[in-house]
């Protein structure tokens, strides 16, 4: 399931499939999955490691809500509508794909809801039986995975790397803030479970959230 920024397909491909369906909020990650549909062994999407992509994110915390909201509802229409492809034993799919990636892609959204009750055990551990262990091996775990991506990524200068890892130090506490958001997400799409099961229209359209056009200073060599 690929999104929109930066994914580029053969023109040949898009005319095939029939270009992007408009019948779902994610139009990019249907289109990903129209083409996986195909059978994804003989049309395969490959990341380009080497491929350096910007894009600019929304500027307020209430586009960032109705943005995500629509990610996930898009996301849930295209996964019933592809539902076909969870657990198919076709040959020209992969057991990675079926078995793993499809089911996932829901699972993953569902986990979402135990996100309370962990928040609940660690706030128990801390500060109830004075025990910080838990907390701060997860914060250790998440930093230093985070610090190894930085500083093997190829396509970084020191000076980038200097700078993302000052990020890095704090992006375990701004994760919980995005938990609260992918939260209110997935019970907006819950709200609406009915909607999604018949495949109607959740009833909004994207409007393209307002951009600052910052121009952006960053070079990287390839």
């Amino acid at each position: 399931m690929v999104g929109g920024v930066a994914s580029t397909y053969r023109m040949d491909i898009l005319r095939r499939v029939g270009f992007y369906d408009t019948d779902t909020l994610t139009e990019d990650i249907g289109l990903s999955i129209k083409i996986v549909s195909l059978g994804n062994r003989a049309h395969r999407m490959v990341y380009g490691a080497n491929v350096v992509a910007m894009t600019e994110g929304v500027s307020t915390f209430r586009q960032l809500i109705k943005q995500r909201f629509r990610w996930k509802y898009g996301s849930f229409q295209n996964i019933i509508k592809y539902r076909q492809l969870v657990f198919n034993r076709h040959s020209r799919y992969t057991r990675t794909l079926t078995v793993y990636r499809m089911p996932m892609a829901l699972l993953s959204e569902f986990s979402l809801l135990l996100t309370p009750l962990a928040w609940a055990y660690l706030v128990y551990i801390t500060f109830v039986q004075y025990n910080p262990t838990l907390f701060i091996g997860a914060y250790l775990t998440i930093t230093v995975y985070m610090l190894i991506t930085i500083w093997f990524d190829e396509n970084l200068k020191t000076i980038g790397r200097l700078r993302l890892t000052g990020y890095a130090l704090v992006s375990y506490f701004v994760f919980y803030l995005m938990d609260v958001v992918q939260l209110v997400g997935i019970v907006k799409c819950l709200a609406r479970s009915y909607a999604l099961a018949t495949q109607k229209s959740s009833g909004g359209t994207w409007v393209s959230p307002q951009r600052l056009g910052k121009e952006v200073q960053h070079v990287y060599e390839a």
